[in-house]
Protein backbone atom coordinates (compact mmCIF):
# COMPACT_ATOMS: atom_id res chain seq x y z
CA UNK A 1 0.00 0.00 0.00
CA UNK A 2 2.68 2.40 0.55
CA UNK A 3 4.30 1.55 -2.80
CA UNK A 4 0.54 2.97 -4.60
CA UNK A 5 0.50 6.00 -2.06
CA UNK A 6 4.89 6.69 -2.85
CA UNK A 7 3.92 6.36 -7.05
CA UNK A 8 0.67 7.87 -6.99
CA UNK A 9 2.69 11.13 -5.23
CA UNK A 10 5.37 10.85 -7.79
CA UNK A 11 2.82 11.29 -10.98
CA UNK A 12 0.91 13.57 -8.95
CA UNK A 13 3.82 15.78 -8.71
CA UNK A 14 4.92 14.87 -12.25
CA UNK A 15 0.94 16.02 -14.07
CA UNK A 16 1.20 19.49 -11.69
CA UNK A 17 4.68 20.32 -12.88
CA UNK A 18 3.17 19.62 -16.54
CA UNK A 19 0.61 22.25 -15.87
CA UNK A 20 2.63 24.71 -14.28
CA UNK A 21 5.13 24.39 -17.53
CA UNK A 22 2.21 24.53 -19.90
Amino acid sequence: LYRMIKHTGWYMYLIIVQIIQN
